[in-house]
């Protein structure tokens, strides 16, 4: 029996512009939504698709939204001016805090226990909490050196990853629209390889560690695994290179999500490389953010896109996997099996009614 997901709700308020980030707390209870035209972060309720807190912070808007792990109180925001905000909540936000981070604006944060780490076009920088609650700037990471390939390209991160390898516990995996994928230990921070890659629009690590699922501008999306650099499969897509579309491992690492700009997410199943189901929330065309959260207690899998079209109009659309219901046979095939059976048996009954009538005639 399959999952097919259906939508269960829709998030409107703030999202004029576009949806700039989505992002599910660590059990799934709360989902935080920001704008591209806004400059506050809605945080609603799963359950019920009650919006419970908003927090406005300068004058530009959030671009990137990360929980804090195994934490469904507390929040990081990275605003388009460089600042990251802390919100932390209950029955309202009860604590906000934050720091200045980056030149730029802050576009991909990931998280792992007391460690932040942030990043802002070329920027990538991490943090540590301390005792008290604030944060401290720890390094920053350079990224790799150029070739005669990119050398005249843009330091753009893409994507930041806490994960693991075959030979190390812990890394931290970046990529870089156009100069590929880069490997950090997460202890000492030394560099440990650099994958040559280009056009990278985004990127997405499986919950095992190794595999890693790229979005390729204007192709697709591909998965490799990092110890051995095989791509494992490629996906193809119908978006339309201009924009960065994004990609995410879900169901284990079992399955593909993507995102696109042909009016549909896509669910692939990896394995066999065949497409599961698409996500088409009309009349929105567009779909530059995504989330997934499995619940474990409630055997629960949700999927949020988020979803826009040409005249700016966005929502956040919230779908739940349900399993399909068997499928009963057609009113009319069970009188074509039921034909198939009992007509034979009528024939050789009147087949032998008639041989026994003649034989008492003659």
């Amino acid at each position: 029996m399959s999952l097919r997901y259906e939508e269960v709700a829709r998030l409107q308020r703030g999202l004029r512009g576009g949806v700039s980030a989505v992002a599910f707390s660590s059990d799934g209870t709360y989902i935080a939504t920001a704008g591209m035209e806004d400059r506050t972060v809605y945080i609603w309720r799963v359950e019920d698709s009650k919006l419970l807190h908003t927090y406005t912070g300068s004058d530009c808007p959030f671009l990137s939204l990360e929980w804090m792990p195994d934490r469904s109180d507390t929040i990081f925001c990275g605003s388009s001016d460089g600042h990251i905000s802390v919100l932390r909540f209950g029955s309202d936000i009860t604590a906000v805090s934050g720091f200045w981070a980056h030149d730029y604006p802050i576009e991909r944060l990931a998280a792992k226990e007391d460690q932040l780490v942030s990043g802002a076009h070329r920027e990538v920088s991490v943090w540590q909490q301390l005792n008290r609650g604030g944060w401290s700037h720890v390094v920053n990471l350079d990224g790799p050196s150029t070739d005669s390939k990119n050398a005249e390209e843009e330091f753009i991160v893409m994507g930041i990853h806490w994960t693991k390898t075959r030979a190390y516990k812990s890394v931290v995996v970046l990529t870089y629209m156009h100069h590929g994928i880069v490997i950090y230990d997460s202890t000492t921070w030394s560099l440990l390889q650099v994958i040559p890659f280009s056009d990278i629009g985004a990127s997405s690590m499986s919950p095992l560690g190794s595999t890693i699922a790229l979005s390729i501008m204007g192709a697709g999306f591909d998965l490799y695994d990092l110890d051995s650099g095989v791509c494992l499969a490629s996906f193809a897509d119908e978006s339309d290179g201009q924009r960065t579309v994004p990609v995410l491992l879900v169901h284990g690492g079992r399955a593909l999500l993507g995102g696109g700009t042909a009016g549909r997410a896509t669910l692939w199943n990896v394995h066999n490389k065949r497409i599961h189901q698409r996500f088409t929330p009309e009349p929105y065309d567009t779909i530059l953010a995504i989330a997934a959260h499995y619940n474990y207690g409630l055997d629960q899998f949700l999927v949020a896109t988020g979803a826009s079209d040409t005249e700016g109009n966005s929502a956040v659309v919230i779908w739940m996997a349900r399993p399909d219901a068997p499928r009963k046979p057609r009113r009319q095939c069970r009188w074509v099996l039921i034909s198939c059976f009992v007509f034979p048996v009528l024939v050789c009954i009147a087949a032998a009614v008639f041989i026994t009538v003649m034989e008492d005639v003659l």
